[in-house]
């Protein structure tokens, strides 16, 4: 079996400044505050207040990925929109090319009527369109038991026309959806965001938490 390789961090070296992370725009903080720490000494918390500016933090140690898992803790924390349907993406994957950024990898709290906060997560294909991956429910209660641990896993095709890109989502040990059959052979990873993402970000208020983010270059642990 193939070793996984670590490549990339956050929240317990976010202070410090380690290579390859940027804390990027506003209001996104390390906290140590103890009611806010979902594990160890930090937690990273984003602070949104109705207004469109994104708040984030980046990663860029990933390169030309073909094959990607993330994990990571999320508490919603009492995060609430000002309208049904709003989406704001906490954590996307992107791919470099040369004169900009492209999305490719996007999770993302939906406010809707009869289910309240979904989580939902989708993979770019070659044509530019969306496959979906898993929908979820994030609990909007403030203690120990609204917090999520979310795994992200991705593949892109390994060819074209073989259309065996791949993807799947797991809450807590529960397997929450799975994409096959993607033609997302032209796509790689290059870095990725948290927080603040995307979306209707101006719709949003309340003090999200992310905490122990890992992520690797194998599927397999």
């Amino acid at each position: 079996m193939t070793k996984a390789i670590k490549i990339g961090t956050l929240f317990t070296v976010l202070a410090l400044l380690a290579p390859g992370l940027v804390s990027a725009q506003n209001t996104a903080t390390v906290t140590s505050v103890a009611a806010d720490v979902l594990e160890g000494a930090y937690s990273y918390q984003m602070h949104l207040g109705y207004n469109t500016n994104k708040v984030y933090v980046r990663d860029n140690t990933p390169e030309f990925e073909t094959v990607y898992r993330a994990q990571f803790l999320f508490k919603i924390n009492g995060m609430v929109a000002n309208d049904t349907q709003k989406r704001l993406t906490i954590f996307l994957g992107r791919q470099d090319l040369g004169a900009s950024d492209y999305t490719v990898m996007r999770t993302m709290v939906i406010n809707t009527v009869s289910f309240g906060m979904i989580g939902r997560t989708a993979v770019r294909k070659d044509d530019g369109f969306w496959a979906h991956c898993a929908d979820w429910t994030w609990p909007t209660a403030t203690g120990p038991l609204s917090v999520r641990e979310v795994l992200i896993e991705w593949k892109a095709a390994t060819a074209p026309g073989a259309n065996n890109g791949w993807c799947q989502v797991t809450v807590n040990g529960d397997v929450k959806g799975t994409g096959t059959n993607i033609d997302n052979d032209t796509i790689d990873l290059d870095q990725v965001w948290m927080g603040a993402t995307e979306g209707n970000i101006g719709a949003f208020s309340g003090d999200p938490i992310f905490d122990s983010f890992e992520s690797y270059r194998t599927l397999a642990p």
